[in-house]
């Protein structure tokens, strides 16, 4: 646009992108339709979530609005043409990107997220198909995954997901200790699950004092480990409902 403005181009080449924008959003509706009919998964980011996207969108917009005003005020100061620095062409920029990406944040990583969980969910009520039915409670580990992946300089932690299940008849509330392990079987932490209601047969994920209450249910995890999880072991107690 600031292009054909300068008389550098004739026209904004838009209808190619536009198409696609209409697409990619088309397609990413109708997964997060079947998403909601098919795990009951919400549409949008809780109001936590996306205050957290609102704080790291405006940071950055906030960032760019400051080197804009310091370099107008050093342009004005020297005379210098626009054609070196023009700020209303970078609140313009500014402001687009800000939008594409409080879009992007607050719609599209979230639907890569709920992906994510439906698979994890998937792999949850096949690995229990493997478990003993003659067990009161099951109870399997799903995924044991690096969430820095690959960010230098994070403090690398794995964020560890597992699913409990009651073969018991009627409501039970259950508690599991879970004993995580390393590839070496080596003790990496020892931790008691909350108190969970649940029917028989019901799976639910298990919850510890690490899962997090503000996350959406497609963030959360049971605990984590400073290494990958590969062998546990637990013990459980229930009790009818009080």
């Amino acid at each position: 646009m600031i292009d054909v403005k300068n008389g550098k181009r004739d026209h904004v080449n838009w209808k190619g992108p536009l198409i696609l924008l209409m697409v990619i959003t088309a397609v990413s509706l109708a997964l997060n339709v079947y998403l909601f009919s098919t795990y009951n998964l919400a549409f949008f980011l809780n109001s936590f979530s996306s205050i957290i996207g609102l704080i790291a969108v405006g940071a950055l917009w906030a960032v760019i609005a400051v080197i804009n005003i310091i370099s107008t005020i050093i342009a004005r100061r020297k005379n210098l043409p626009k054609t070196l620095h023009n700020p209303k062409a970078i609140w313009l920029f500014s402001g687009v990107l800000a939008g594409v990406m409080l879009f992007f944040f607050l719609w599209f990583v979230p639907i890569g997220q709920k992906i994510a969980y439906a698979v994890t969910l998937n792999d949850a009520v096949n690995a229990m198909e493997d478990t003993p039915k003659n067990e009161d409670i099951s109870l399997v580990l799903v995924r044991s995954e690096d969430s820095c992946l690959n960010i230098r300089n994070c403090d690398k932690k794995y964020n560890n997901v597992f699913y409990v299940r009651s073969n018991l008849d009627g409501t039970k509330e259950v508690q599991v200790k879970i004993r995580a392990a390393n590839k070496n079987q080596e003790e990496l932490k020892v931790i008691d699950s909350e108190i969970m209601k649940l029917d028989s047969g019901e799976m639910k994920m298990v919850e510890t004092e690490e899962t997090s209450d503000s996350k959406d249910v497609w963030g959360k995890y049971s605990f984590t480990t400073e290494k990958r999880v590969f062998y546990y072991q637990y013990n459980y107690r229930y009790r009818d409902p009080s």
